[in-house]
């Protein structure tokens, strides 16, 4: 018999609810807060607290199952590594429900669920996050250094006295161009052939 089977349907069918239940979820572990309705809440906050107990035990078939679940084996690291660590010493009550208000249109219970723990960043991440910080450091170190280079080649450039070999270019190019023009107007035009042609 169906006894105590009863759970909220919300008004959608089943394929919609779990849908609708896993991102509920998913932006529960990736932000550690969300905004719904009150009767979403309620409906989400046993299943996100059933996950947040099974990944305290960090094994691999845990992280199986919860990469399983939400489809991603990122969010599944994070929800073991990084938000089932600082609740250890709970046993329930992973996640609490503030009330926000009433939503303007439709009048609908708005409220807040949110971890109660703040989740902190794993040891791994925080390792890989430093790595990082270290390699951009290197490289505008690098970039620092060819842009002083650089400078130096500049300055050198310009007390090296370019201008001036510069405009000499430029008086040659305009000296030849006369003498090309001169050269047209100087040679006559045979007027006779062209008459004899007519």
């Amino acid at each position: 018999m169906r006894h105590r089977l009863k759970k909220i349907k919300l008004n959608r069918d089943t394929k919609h609810r779990k849908a609708l239940f896993k991102n509920l979820l998913i932006n529960l572990f990736e932000h550690s807060k969300i905004t719904t309705t009150r009767a979403k809440a309620k409906a989400v906050q046993g299943l996100a607290d059933g996950l947040i107990h099974k990944a305290k035990v960090d094994s691999v078939p845990v992280r199986r199952f919860v990469a399983q679940f939400f489809g991603t084996k990122e969010l599944a690291n994070r929800l073991v590594d990084e938000v089932a660590p600082t609740s250890m010493e709970r046993t329930s009550g992973f996640t609490r429900i503030t009330e926000q208000g009433v939503r303007r249109g439709d009048d609908a219970l708005m409220v807040t669920l949110e971890l109660v723990d703040e989740p902190k960043k794993a040891k791994k991440v925080i390792a890989l996050e430093e790595k990082l910080k270290a390699k951009a450091v290197k490289k505008s170190t690098k970039k620092s250094a060819k842009t002083k280079t650089a400078d130096k080649d500049e300055k050198q450039l310009q007390t090296a006295d370019v201008q001036p070999a510069a405009k000499q270019d430029h008086e040659t190019f305009a000296s030849e161009h006369r003498s090309e023009q001169q050269n047209k107007f100087a040679t006559p035009v045979k007027r006779d052939k062209i008459r004899k042609k007519i």
